[in-house]
């Protein structure tokens, strides 16, 4: 009898959550590192997180290597040198921290918004008119803004094109989800912003890699965001998983897990992934990781035939419903 209602208690403990199946694993010719990713123009491009790096990459995502094509470089557009500019008088962060870090990555047809972590900007790349411009947004509204590290800034962001609204996550310490609807005159207004339940991953602790001594938690972040019709889809890369949010009732309605196939991607002796980009198609889940400089692992060096320090993709087969 008390054996039987242990087991019934560890079962109805543990959520449905079901184990992402890949369908493939495609890695990029150069060791640069993929934070966002969006299509434009029919093109699938991607950003790259390293200090003041300024392209949009053009990539292909159907197998084997690909690589990442310098298609569009921002410095070349019309107001990128007078944003650069202004850059060093931020106010918010560290002197050192002034500076151009994109991280994600959205478009509505040929308008393109990036983020620039560390400041805290959203930036917006008209790919047809050419120009470059931050979006002007009051984020006074709110007051955790510029709490945690530098790095622990803006790190996803996503559009709901229909509904003219950005969605803006703040990675960490706290995270938090920004709601900002665009005026249609290259500004915006934010809404609202809000976190949702983490997940009961979250919060767990485990041996502390860098000393070995005492416990460090794994902590509730976001990574990057994407949305379709009326959810808002939150990659959550500490904890392995993505949430589907109902975006009207600010609540998970469902999560799936990738953590079986990225715990053997890289060796970066962390106990944390380092997915870093999202996207969604009708029947493929898009995950790109953000390897940190740390090489393949062994199994998956093995599986691709190449190792290496290179970022990739894990493309997924899309569970009905989610």
């Amino acid at each position: 009898m008390h054996t039987t209602l242990l087991l019934l208690l560890m079962t109805t403990a543990v959520p449905d959550r079901p184990e992402l199946e890949p369908t493939l694993l495609t890695l990029a010719k150069e060791t640069k590192e993929v934070s966002g990713v969006a299509d434009i123009g029919g093109k699938t491009y991607v950003v790259a997180d390293a200090a003041e790096d300024h392209y949009l990459y053009e990539v292909s995502l159907k197998g084997g290597r690909f690589p990442m094509k310098s298609t569009l470089d921002l410095a070349k557009l019309a107001g990128f040198k007078e944003y650069v500019a202004t850059l060093p008088t931020e106010v918010g962060v560290a002197e050192k921290d002034r500076r151009l870090d994109l991280e994600g990555l959205t478009a509505c047809g040929p308008v393109a918004y990036a983020i620039n972590e560390r400041v805290r900007h959203v930036l917006v790349i008209d790919t047809q008119k050419k120009t470059f411009a931050k979006l002007g947004v009051d984020l006074s509204g709110y007051a955790d803004l510029f709490k945690g590290e530098a790095n622990a800034g803006f790190e996803g962001i996503a559009a709901d094109c229909d509904g003219q609204t950005l969605y803006v996550a703040k990675e960490r310490d706290p995270r938090q989800i920004l709601v900002l609807k665009l005026d249609g005159k290259g500004g915006a207004t934010l809404a609202e912003h809000f976190d949702v339940a983490p997940s009961d991953r979250a919060g767990q602790q485990v041996i502390n890699p860098f000393t070995g001594q005492g416990l460090m938690p794994i902590g509730a972040d976001f990574a990057d965001l994407a949305f379709e019709k009326g959810y808002l889809y939150a990659l959550e890369r500490n904890t392995y998983e993505i949430a589907k949010i109902d975006v009207a009732k600010k609540a998970v309605v469902a999560r799936v897990s990738y953590y079986k196939t990225e715990k053997n991607l890289y060796e970066t002796g962390e106990p944390f992934g380092v997915a870093e980009a999202l996207q969604l198609t009708a029947d493929t889940i898009r995950v790109g990781f953000d390897n940190n400089g740390s090489p393949l692992g062994v199994k998956a060096s093995l599986k691709a035939k190449v190792a290496g320090a290179f970022p990739g993709f894990y493309v997924y087969k899309r569970p009905a419903g989610f």
